[in-house]
């Protein structure tokens, strides 16, 4: 290792790029503050037409940059930049979103610190347009669990509550945007991303692999998030493709959780398995859209077990979630079938109604989020 590479920051920033030329030389002015500090940059580079990578060039003049092909595909570009990397760390640098040298720096003291697989922070957010207004009102899942649960200070965040609040956030990603994160290599590595899920693989990598990681979550503000037009939205009540991911990551996170849940009967779980496929389907069949009933289903749970209570988070969860899908997707049918009279039609408003109570009692699954999280913490004092 050269005395330069021992002054910098041991983090490989990846810059996937596709036509993005009109964007490209501001990005790399606004990012010139951690560039230079950073040991290594890639950039993987989807075949673009519009002159990007002569922009790249051009902004790179005598600075050491790699640059790779890497055919169409979000994530499997990532992947590919992820394979080239030399460095413990890696910070995706997505066009638009900006980080500041000292948040880059804090995310790797955290990682390093707490020996996580990736730091998870909250970015603030930004319009697109030529003066990037800043947005407020605007909540994701990270900024939700930091006011919920009162993080002051970079923590682990234990496993078992992770994928708690994967419950209930699901699709909405708990990691936010990457470009406020920082990962470890290793894990990259072992966990790559998949191209399966459109714009959501983060989602589904953090869904598939939460148990084989360790996440810490940094509770500062580092980072912007540029809100532009995407492909596609998880918003877009029109979105078929919206609502394959929600059933997808549902039956998957149903069931990895269920995979994990050592002091859960082995009949209760099949019976919340059936449950699983019944409401949302398997991961390669429609759901048969089924609403089910708590009550009913705590009975069959007694049955089996008589502590009911170690089930009930995971009941609340699953049937919230469940349901909640269910009357989105009838929704979005009597939307396309009524158009306006929805507004008045008794079955489309009872539907609406019954999908804003699941929607609320998701919400309220915060609450015991949170005495596990209290409870936790007075442990490890």
């Amino acid at each position: 290792m050269s005395p330069e590479s021992q002054n910098k920051l041991p983090i490989t920033a990846i810059f996937p790029t596709y036509n993005c030329g009109g964007r490209i030389r501001q990005h790399i002015e606004q990012s010139a503050s951690w560039l230079k500090h950073v040991d290594e940059l890639i950039v993987v580079n989807s075949y673009s037409t519009d002159g990007t990578i002569d922009a790249i060039k051009e902004a790179f003049e005598g600075s050491k940059v790699t640059i790779l092909q890497h055919p169409r595909g979000l994530y499997e570009s990532w992947n590919h930049g992820v394979r080239a990397a030399s460095n413990d760390y890696i910070y995706f640098s997505t066009i638009g979103d900006i980080i500041t040298l000292d948040g880059l720096e804090k995310l790797l003291a955290t990682a390093q610190e707490l020996g996580s697989d990736l730091v998870v922070s909250p970015p603030s957010f930004v319009a697109d347009g030529p003066k990037l207004d800043p947005l407020t009102g605007i909540e994701w899942p990270i900024h939700t669990l930091i006011r919920e649960l009162q993080i002051k200070e970079p923590t682990i965040f234990p496993a078992r509550l992770t994928y708690d609040c994967v419950l209930i956030f699901m699709e909405r990603a708990l990691l936010g945007s990457s470009a406020s994160n920082l990962y470890k290599t290793s894990a990259l590595l072992k966990h790559p991303f998949s191209d399966e899920f459109f714009s959501a693989g983060d989602s589904q990598w953090l869904i598939n692999n939460n148990f084989e990681i360790r996440l810490a979550v940094m509770p500062e503000v580092v980072s912007t998030y540029l809100f532009h037009q995407k492909d596609w939205s998880f918003d877009n009540s029109e979105s078929e493709r919206g609502y394959w991911l929600r059933c997808t990551f549902a039956y998957g996170a149903f069931n990895t959780h269920l995979d994990h849940s050592p002091s859960f009967q082995p009949e209760v779980i099949q019976l919340l398995r059936k449950i699983v496929e019944t409401s949302v389907g398997q991961a390669d069949e429609p759901h048969k859209g089924e609403v089910i009933c708590i009550e009913e289903l705590t009975g069959q749970i007694a049955q089996i077990d008589p502590q009911t209570d170690k089930y009930q988070f995971t009941i609340q969860a699953m049937l919230a979630r469940s349901n909640y899908l269910i009357f989105r997707q009838r929704e979005r049918k009597y939307k396309q079938q009524l158009g306006p009279i929805r507004f008045i039609w008794p079955n489309a408003l009872i539907n609406r109604t019954r999908k804003k109570q699941s929607k609320r009692e998701l919400r309220g699954l915060m609450r015991t989020i949170k005495k596990s999280w209290t409870a936790l913490n007075k442990n490890n004092v």
